[in-house]
């Protein structure tokens, strides 16, 4: 008699040759709804991110009664994305003036310097509430967003108000490349003479930042805004 073996679904599916059956459309999901009492416009600019597993993380502007200092929210979602549930929140544990502006995740696709490939990165800007000042900073999670640390400063900045005069620093975007991470954000600081650029420093450790490198910039300083 020949022995029966039990074979796991997933190589079931490869041996046959079959693939994963396909996803069907929907709209109008709910990810969340702010409270009544939230501050005006309650939530902007949300993000998200899918892992490797196929589960979707988003995340936001949290225009929450303050105090407590606001923060960033992560959601998951196991079903693409038709049904959301709360898996953590990323508080400003390194300035306490509140995570407000321009959340970024990032899934780590290599390692770089102490932190494995799977590592979630959070990049946004730590700003008090009467903004009067930018602070763009990056967290990271090693399971999967359910909690979180405090890795870097990576770039700081005046008054948060888009105005042409100003010095703030907005929106991080990441992208690894060949052992190097790479932010991306757009730079006032030297308004006087291109307004808003455009500009990137990278890290090999996640930990310590290189010089400011100009990417796109305006010729004169009233011209556009290359960021947002």
């Amino acid at each position: 008699m020949k022995a029966l073996t039990l074979l796991p679904l997933a190589a079931l599916t490869a041996a046959a040759g079959l693939r994963p059956a396909p996803i069907t459309p929907y709209n109008n999901s709910l990810l969340f709804k702010p409270p009544s009492n939230y501050t005006i416009p309650r939530t902007l600019y949300p993000r998200n991110e899918q892992l490797p597993n196929g589960d979707l993380l988003a995340t936001w502007e949290n225009y929450s009664p303050e105090p407590p200092a606001v923060y960033f929210p992560i959601y998951r979602s196991t079903d693409h994305g038709q049904t959301w549930s709360e898996l953590s929140q990323v508080h400003d544990t390194a300035n306490g003036l509140g995570l407000r502006y321009q959340p970024f995740l990032y899934h780590l696709p290599e390692r770089i310097g102490k932190f494995p490939a799977g590592t979630l990165l959070l990049a946004g800007s730590s700003i008090p509430t009467d903004l009067s000042s930018t602070q763009i900073d990056l967290y990271a999670s090693r399971d999967e967003g359910r909690s979180w640390q405090f890795v870097s400063h990576i770039a700081a900045g005046g008054e948060a108000i888009p105005n042409n005069g100003l010095t703030p620093v907005w929106e991080p975007f990441l992208m690894a490349y060949e052992g190097t991470l790479i932010c991306y954000y757009s730079d006032q600081r030297a308004n006087t003479t291109h307004g808003q650029k455009l500009v990137h420093q990278t890290t090999r450790d996640l930990l310590n930042w290189g010089p400011v490198v100009d990417d796109v910039y305006a010729p004169s300083p009233g011209d556009y805004e290359n960021g947002f």
